[in-house]
């Protein structure tokens, strides 16, 4: 069976491990590579889908950090917890950087034969999916590609008129196992726990609240309570919106990844 992944990115380079440990053969096609700089961006892997990847992938457990708990606070009572989820003497989740886990799965794509990347000048159209028949399944998670543009442009869509702010503090040395959430009027805001000395930000911003990078700053150290910060890592900003797509195939081309549905968890973070 001959598998196609239109796009790279990190959904397809992960997918195309699993499916290359099926024995199948797969062909990552695309035009531009997806990956950006996020320097501050984190992913939240759930503990169920992280010991998953485990069974692909020992090595992403040494730039992996285990979270025990999350404590859920509001503005008003930073000292009083709202409420609080764990599992005694387990992992809740997993937070590794974006750059991190996306450059060892990269790397690791070359001790498979099966696995081919293809980097091609022309448009991916039918034309050159469908001729010959040399694809089975072709599965496109490219929100930028033709395929989507073409088969898969009709969304359910809302914008949440908010921006999502991420950046790493260092900071002194602290046993960092509980990540800790904040609603205040602006937007809630976490602290995601990365390693003893950093910690990941992400404050989802209502746009009605206009802020510069300096206050946004300052309203992070305002809602801080637990880290003694010794400086600042690049503040990034992306807009928040909710998208679902209305039909997720069409022949034998399947729509998969964040091009189904992007859903704005509490503070963004995380799938």
């Amino acid at each position: 069976m001959r598998i196609c992944l239109i796009g790279k990115n990190l959904t397809n380079i992960v997918l195309a491990r699993i499916l290359a440990n099926k024995k199948l053969t797969v062909d990552i096609i695309y035009n531009l590579e997806n990956k950006k700089n996020f320097n501050s961006r984190t992913i939240g892997i759930s503990k169920s889908n992280f010991d998953f990847l485990l069974n692909y992938e020992k090595k992403i457990k040494v730039f992996s950090w285990p979270v025990k708990k999350i404590r859920i606070f509001n503005e008003k009572q930073k000292s009083k917890e709202l409420f609080e989820f764990f599992d005694e003497n387990k992992e809740n989740f997993f937070l590794v950087k974006y750059n991190k886990i996306y450059d060892h799965f990269e790397r690791s794509l070359n001790n498979f034969n099966n696995i081919n990347l293809k980097k091609i000048s022309k448009k991916i159209n039918e034309k050159y999916l469908f001729e010959d028949d040399k694809y089975n399944l072709i599965i496109n998670s490219d929100a930028n590609s033709y395929i989507t543009k073409k088969y898969f442009n009709k969304k359910i869509e809302k914008n949440y008129y908010s921006s999502a702010y991420t950046c790493i503090i260092n900071h002194q040395k602290v046993i960092n196992d509980i990540a800790i959430q904040i609603f205040t009027k602006y937007g809630p805001i976490a602290f995601l726990p990365l390693s003893n000395n950093k910690t990941s930000i992400v404050f989802s911003f209502l746009n009605k609240y206009e802020k510069d990078n300096k206050e946004i700053i300052n309203l992070i150290n305002k809602f801080n309570i637990k880290y003694k910060i010794t400086s600042f890592g690049e503040l990034e900003k992306s807009n928040l919106k909710f998208s679902m797509l209305r039909n997720y195939c069409y022949k034998n081309i399947l729509s998969f990844g964040d091009l189904i549905h992007r859903i704005h968890p509490l503070v963004g973070q995380g799938f």
